[in-house]
């Protein structure tokens, strides 16, 4: 479909969102579409924080000033609220050969997952809130080098997390003792289950972000 009434609605959101934390502009040509819904996506979630008047005080997100709820919204609460994941929202293993990148070729292996592709697809960046990027930090730095995160490649997909070592390797080893023990575990254990923001979690992220950033990658 297009029209000049979309082509309204795309000018509008992108000038009135453009300057919002994960906001992708979407084409100013008129036409629906993706890109086109999952800007206004984006920018109703931005409205209805404004219109609730949350705001982002250092690691929490708390609720309106005079509310008797008196609560705290961590950031991993938050996106359960706005971004709970769905059915085929997480794939891992295709048999379909055509891909954009040579990396996006371990779907075929089985060493790589994406997750919600067509919200975070290939070539786009800047996608994650910055409280879901400190998450996504910190679980890369728990695994220790054996998962690599697409949003840090010089062609970026921000969806895409794949095994960066060799079958057998002992990191690789390391983390599936790790993640197994997590999971026979009373819960609670581990990155994305813990706090991220814990001055030596994110002493660590930091560190090991910086240290293992590929070539071609943005700066930091």
């Amino acid at each position: 479909m297009a029209g000049d009434k979309v082509l309204e609605a795309q000018k509008w959101v992108n000038s009135t969102y453009g300057a919002v934390s994960g906001y992708v502009r979407c084409p100013e040509n008129g036409q629906t579409g993706w890109s086109t819904m999952y800007a206004l996506v984006i920018a109703s979630r931005a409205r209805w924080l404004y219109d609730n008047s949350y705001r982002l005080v250092g690691r929490y997100l708390y609720d309106p000033p005079g509310s008797t709820l008196d609560k705290e919204i961590k950031p991993g609460e938050l996106q359960t609220i706005f971004d709970q994941l769905r059915d085929g929202d997480v794939r891992g293993h295709r048999t379909s050969r055509g891909v954009g990148q040579a990396y996006e070729s371990n779907y075929l292996s089985g060493t790589a997952i994406e997750i919600r592709a067509r919200a975070y697809p290939l070539g786009a960046r800047d996608g994650l809130y910055a409280p879901e990027l400190v998450v996504v930090r910190d679980i890369l730095a728990e695994l220790d080098g054996a998962v690599e995160w697409g949003g840090d490649f010089s062609v970026p997909k921000e969806s895409h997390f794949e095994i960066a070592l060799r079958p057998g390797h002992p990191k690789v080893k390391g983390v599936a003792r790790k993640t197994a023990s997590w999971n026979a575990g009373p819960g609670a254990q581990g990155a994305g289950t813990v706090d991220a923001y814990e001055a030596g979690r994110r002493a660590h992220a930091r560190t090991f972000a910086r240290r293992t950033a590929p070539a071609g990658a943005p700066g930091r």
